[in-house]
């Protein structure tokens, strides 16, 4: 395979991956019952990155060597084996990690899930083997879609067309798709990488803006408390915070209607004067209190 070729390749590649990423990243939105803002939007593309670079390893260590495998052994290969090789790259890892789980439980080890047991003394049941088919599948389908688009992008540019002699007006167009399939896969790639560092949470509630690893809180309880007293618990947070100038935050976790947690946070201030490498203002983050209802 030439240079020119391989560079497609590794394109459209890339291509693939980032539409599995959007096929996972989407529906989240849907998800998402809180208003949007710069830390659930910061969040957001951490989370699309983490995934784009899963998705790229599995199509550049899995998906390309089967493809230049299958190119070698043909010289054309199709939407079916690009599909086919797809399903194989997402659903053997998931298949291999589900297969290894089950076989090493422990005897004493039980599992249920909605009501139904799936393991039952290191014994995976019926509705476990279901559940994980269901699993490696939903993997697989996204693979079948990272293939087809990996072939939707080798077409584009040109490089599954059958006839071996073009027309130069073909040659012109393959051409222009083959660099724009490159330049897509650049910019888009740039974008997913560069994005969460520029949509960044700075405040005093993002714990980790200075790329510290831990925290360590001076003030942290969990208490059950009812919905008529949460007024009250807030109110004197935030008495608490005006009469010592501190920040403060309130959040809460609703999905489908229901409540999930809330929880309170102060923040304190604090200001260097000795030593000015060190920015004034600094805010400093110390969860004081987390109210699960």
């Amino acid at each position: 395979m030439r240079p020119q070729q391989l560079i497609l390749a590794l394109a459209s590649a890339v291509l693939a991956a980032l539409t599995v990423t959007l096929l996972l990243s989407i529906p989240l939105v849907a998800e998402i019952e809180e208003p949007w803002n710069i830390v659930v939007a910061s969040e957001f593309l951490e989370l699309t990155r983490l995934t784009f670079v899963v998705a790229l390893e599995h199509a550049l260590v899995l998906g390309l060597p089967l493809f230049l495998i299958l190119r070698s052994m043909r010289r054309q290969v199709g939407a079916l084996p690009c599909a086919l090789g797809g399903f194989l790259v997402g659903a053997v890892p998931i298949g291999l990690l589900v297969l290894r789980s089950a076989i090493g439980m422990s005897s004493h080890e039980s599992e249920s899930i909605g009501g139904k047991d799936t393991v039952i003394n290191g014994v995976t049941t019926l509705a476990g083997w279901i559940g994980h088919a269901q699993s490696v599948g939903f993997w697989g389908l996204l693979g079948i879609a990272g293939g087809l688009s990996f072939w939707g992008a080798m077409r584009v540019s040109g490089q599954m067309a059958d006839a071996p002699n073009q027309s130069e007006a073909q040659s012109s167009r393959s051409l222009a798709g083959s660099w724009s399939i490159v330049f897509a896969a650049v910019l888009l790639t740039c974008a997913i990488f560069l994005l969460p560092n520029v949509v960044k949470d700075n405040s005093c509630h993002n714990l980790f803006r200075d790329r510290r690893i831990g925290i360590n809180p001076q003030i942290y309880a969990r208490i059950k408390l009812s919905p008529e007293d949460w007024p009250t618990l807030r109110q004197i947070f935030v008495d608490f915070s005006a009469a010592h100038s501190l920040s403060f935050r309130s959040d809460e976790q609703i999905r489908s209607g229901n409540l999930l947690w809330r929880d309170l946070t102060c923040a304190t201030r604090r200001e260097s004067t000795s030593m000015p490498s060190i920015n004034r203002g600094y805010l400093k983050s110390i969860p004081c209190m987390l109210i699960e209802t």
